[in-house]
């Protein structure tokens, strides 16, 4: 009898054991299914971000009055050549280039081409991979088939730990109609992107236009604002969120995915343009 009750007690402690096991493996992998549907909502709410798909308007390197059409403008990426090699030369020792990009940049038909470079001699200056030192150098293709340095900045470009919680804010490099577009991309539950627009004009290097775009994650299309200066014409239009300047009691509709607010056209006037060298997105 008392052996019968051991392989009972037994069998019954095998059969909690197991309950136990098949228990935690339902909840974990449910755990897991909610984590990786978490990071797939994350990735896909990123990938349709108003920040990510809003095109900005492009400033005509032409005419300071032409008709800014977003459509017409959309900048396209751009294939590079062989010319990695080529530019070498231009790149400091112990330096890693971490972006490029080329097109006509002073309209005398030859392939320039702009570099984001990163300083990784991490053994001589104590540099880590979110703060290390960046310069952007712009380079003017020769007769030759090489490059000739038009202009280096050391303040150009943000750091990688600059962008909050989205880590890098650096977001590329474009060129379209003669004009350098460097763009920026940051912050947490506010977000922000900065994209920056560069003319060769005069022997200089000279801000032509400026799009910053400020948004709550929680309600992006309501509770936001965007301003567009086109500094070769003096007027910036602005846009306004209907819940920018009352986010805390704002009532926002989930729904909506078109951009509601008000608009404005400032004529801020004319104004001396501000050379690349003098550049810092941090003050600018």
């Amino acid at each position: 009898m008392l052996a019968s009750q051991k392989g009972f007690a037994s069998a019954t402690m095998a059969l909690i054991g197991f309950t136990v096991i098949v228990a935690g493996w339902f909840f974990w992998n449910n755990k897991l299914s909610d984590i990786d549907k978490a990071a797939r909502d994350l990735a896909a709410e990123m990938q349709n971000s108003p920040i990510k798909d809003q095109t900005k308007n492009i400033v005509s390197p032409t005419s300071s009055a032409d008709s800014l059409d977003p459509g017409k403008n959309d900048k396209i990426p751009v294939v590079l050549t062989n010319n990695r090699d080529k530019i070498k030369p231009h790149i400091p020792a112990g330096w890693e280039t971490i972006k490029e990009t080329e097109g006509d940049l002073n309209s005398d038909g030859l392939l320039d081409m702009v570099v984001v470079a990163e300083d990784r001699r991490s053994s001589q200056n104590k540099c880590m991979a979110e703060n290390c030192t960046r310069i952007l150098l712009v380079l003017f293709g020769n007769k030759s088939g090489g490059f000739d340095l038009s202009l280096r900045s050391e303040r150009a470009v943000l750091l990688a730990d600059e962008g909050g919680i989205f880590g890098d804010p650096f977001e590329g490099l474009s060129i379209k109609n003669g004009v350098l577009f460097v763009d920026f991309y940051g912050g947490s539950a506010w977000r922000w992107s900065k994209e920056y627009k560069f003319q060769y004009q005069k022997g200089g290097w000279y801000m032509i236009g400026k799009a910053i775009h400020d948004y709550h994650n929680a309600c992006p299309y309501q509770i936001f604002k965007s301003e567009d200066y086109n500094y070769l014409t003096g007027v910036m239009e602005k846009t306004t969120g209907d819940g920018w300047d009352k986010e805390q009691e704002f009532e926002c509709d989930p729904s909506l995915r078109v951009e509601s607010g008000r608009k404005e056209s400032i004529n801020m006037g004319q104004k001396e343009l501000l050379n690349l060298r003098d550049f810092d997105p941090r003050k600018n």
